[in-house]
């Protein structure tokens, strides 16, 4: 039981943290893309 308990909330701090990095991933490039020059 405890395993499986530390096994889902392991999973879930990976959910979160990848998400994070979605997110400000997708804000970097949102800033950045203003800057790039016109083709």
């Amino acid at each position: 039981m405890v395993s499986t308990v530390f096994g889902f909330s392991t999973l879930n701090s990976d959910f979160n943290t990848l998400a994070t990095h979605k997110a400000i991933g997708f804000f970097l490039f949102a800033l950045l893309l203003p800057l790039q020059p016109k083709p």
